[in-house]
């Protein structure tokens, strides 16, 4: 379920703190197993690992032994492949994850209106088809009627139906074709 999950997220945000976590059949935590299914899967991917010189933990709350081992493995393997952000405190990792998700979200969106500036929206739809090719979801396409009788496109997949709804908006926007946003075409998506 946690593996789902983290196939569907657009956006992989990884905490960890003095403790490996349960361990599943194979030896490695879920969290690790997480982890690996967001890089398998190309996630946008943030990192946060619990600073263990300034954050207060209970010492019931630290593994030893063979998990504790684990854990160290995994955060070099953390920081070998990822800038990655220690945090002193509940509110400091509260902070440093909404600057970055506010900045990963700016950097979407600047990429989008720049895309729309230049007039490439095939470039946004290339990387879209891109995105959802590289995950686990069936295209399924077929065409039905609408209310005025005009044949239309439907797409199984509800987000791929809102990305390709988002860029036929983009592009009669572009086109100033405002018109688009009357009659309920938002209320279809």
């Amino acid at each position: 379920m946690c593996l789902n999950a983290v196939r569907k997220s657009g956006i992989y945000l990884g905490i960890v703190g003095t403790r490996y976590g349960s361990i599943a059949k194979d030896g490695e935590s879920f969290t690790q197993l997480e982890y690996e299914e967001a890089i398998l899967h190309n996630k946008k991917t943030l990192i946060y690992i619990i600073d263990e010189e300034t954050h207060p933990v209970l010492l019931k709350y630290v593994d030893t032994g063979d998990d504790a081992l684990r854990l160290a493995k995994f955060k070099s393997l953390l920081l070998s492949r990822h800038v990655c952000k220690s945090f002193s405190s509940p509110d400091d990792l509260t902070g440093q994850v909404s600057i970055d998700l506010i900045n990963l979200f700016q950097d979407i969106g600047e990429n989008v209106r720049a895309a729309i500036e230049r007039g490439d929206l095939t470039q946004l739809l290339v990387e879209a088809g891109f995105l959802f090719s590289n995950s686990a979801v069936t295209l399924d396409v077929s065409q039905s009627l609408d209310d005025k009788g005009e044949g239309v496109f439907r797409f199984s997949d509800k987000e791929l139906e809102t990305v390709m709804a988002a860029a036929f908006l983009a592009q009669n926007i572009k086109n100033n074709n405002f018109s688009i946003l009357e009659g309920g075409f938002l209320d279809s998506v």
